[in-house]
């Protein structure tokens, strides 16, 4: 049997199969595996200043510090003319004026390495080739090009041979008799701004006209990097930077999708860019209900796959929560005051240390929930009597129901008191939301065995929050 066709059959079935493209949330691949998950930022990369911006400024100013005694070594100029070359070549961007500056010192250093070792030979040594650049018919060393680009107004520390600041000065000269270049955004959103080889924030709105020679752009919307540029740039042409897809363009559309239209159509730039992604490709939209998938051809977003339902239209969860508040309780005085305790509001209050598991239920606009909290106050005077035990630890199992962010409870605040509160939670991801509560409670009367008046115990309350943590098995 010939493997060819089986081999056919297996590319086309890959093909076929698409990738699935997850908008909000970090890829499952046991969602639909015969789909090649794709996360946001493999099609919305992080454009941010970064940490491996910040190594690449560190590098070349290491190496210029090491580089400059090398020009008094023989042969020293090639060491600094390649290794300067390795180090500014991964240089990706410039943020502020003292990287412009560090660039240029850089360059210059570089520009009088290749001046003093190729001399006259600039123009015709083949090993030069790399280092020089033809501005206006005239043959230049391409590092000074580059360091009058970035400022022209900079004189270099380096330039200490006489025939190099002459040298500099010409290119120089030429350089700002030449045609500008310049550096713009294509269709430039509002509020845009333009970083220039470090420069300070202009507005995108207009192109930012600079010498010929090696460029660095950055994009910054609302504070943030969302596109950068390298260029070399002849004289009158133009650096048209073409923004990438930012990653809040990518939540807009997830938080449309998750609201489960049956469909929607992209805009071109978004349509575009989704186009370059392995194809079909379905997106995937986290609502309050589920998972939801949608098919994309073109610009065109259909609906392709509803969360399935709760059974029988509810959910059940699973809760535990830790975390800390207060507890009041007018007995800790009164039990207590044989023992010392003093006649004071800091007596019969108390921080706490609070736990809770339960189980909640319900749909999207009603819960109801049951459960334990287990309340540790801390202090000297915290105990109260339960028969012939004296407890510390307080528990309070209880009911609510109501909203799914805020509930009614009512429960028994051991060791006699009948409490009600509120109870509220703020969903934080699918299984994680801060939760808190607030109750007062209301002493039971008890008879007493002797035949003495009956024990009515003193008012109560309490108030927490903290974390909660969800195991959703229904």
């Amino acid at each position: 049997m010939s493997l060819i066709p089986l081999l056919f059959v297996c590319v086309a079935q890959a093909a076929e199969e698409g990738a699935l493209l997850w908008l909000d949330k970090e890829p499952d691949p046991r969602v639909h595996p015969e789909l090649r998950p794709l996360s946001a930022s493999s099609v919305a990369p992080n454009q941010e200043w970064g940490p491996a911006d910040q190594a690449a400024i560190y590098q070349l100013s290491a190496e210029l510090t090491a580089l400059r005694p090398l020009l008094d070594e023989f042969d020293g100029e090639l060491q600094i003319m390649s290794r300067l070359d390795a180090v500014i070549n991964d240089l990706p961007a410039l943020q502020t004026p003292a990287h412009r500056e560090l660039l240029v010192e850089a360059l210059a250093l570089q520009g009088l390495a290749v001046y003093r070792y190729f001399q006259d030979g600039l123009a015709t040594d083949p090993a030069a080739a790399p280092y020089r650049v033809e501005v206006g018919g005239q043959v230049m060393v391409k590092a000074w090009v580059d360091a009058v680009a970035l400022d022209a107004d900079h004189i270099p520390l380096e330039l200490v041979d006489p025939g190099a600041v002459t040298t500099f000065d010409a290119a120089r000269a030429t350089l700002l008799g030449a045609q500008r270049a310049a550096v713009k955004v294509n269709d430039a959103p509002e509020g845009l701004m333009l970083i220039v080889d470090g420069a300070e924030p202009v507005s995108a709105a207009r192109p930012v006209y600079v010498a010929p020679g090696q460029h660095y752009a950055l994009a910054v919307m609302d504070g943030v990097v969302v596109g950068r540029a390298r260029a070399r740039i002849e004289p009158g042409e133009s650096l048209s930077m073409a923004l990438p897809l930012m990653t809040s363009e990518l939540t807009s559309l997830a938080l449309t999708l998750a609201e489960g239209p049956e469909g929607l159509a992209l805009s071109p730039r978004l349509a575009d860019t989704l186009a370059l992604a392995p194809q079909p490709l379905y997106l995937a939209a986290t609502g309050e209900d589920g998972l939801y998938l949608y098919s994309l051809q073109g610009a065109a977003v259909a609906l392709y796959e509803r969360p399935a339902p709760p059974a029988k239209g509810q959910r059940l969860s699973l809760t535990v929560a830790l975390g800390g508040g207060w507890v009041y309780d007018g007995e800790y005085f009164l039990q207590n005051v044989d023992d010392g305790a003093p006649y004071t509001q800091a007596t019969v209050n108390h921080g706490a240390a609070f736990a809770s598991v339960g189980a909640r239920t319900g749909s999207r606009w009603w819960s109801a929930s049951a459960g334990v909290d287990l309340a540790l106050p801390f202090g000297d005077y915290t105990t109260v009597v339960s028969g012939d035990r004296t407890m510390r630890l307080r528990a309070q199992p209880y009911v609510a129901a109501g909203l799914p962010w805020v509930q009614a409870s009512v429960g028994w605040f051991t060791p006699y008191h009948i409490s009600f509160g509120l109870r509220g939670r703020v969903p934080v991801t699918d299984h994680l939301a801060l939760s808190g509560g607030a109750i007062a409670a209301r002493g039971f009367a008890l008879a007493r065995d002797d035949g003495a008046p009956d024990f009515q115990a003193a008012p109560a309350g309490a108030a927490w929050i903290g974390v909660e943590g969800r195991l959703r098995v229904r």
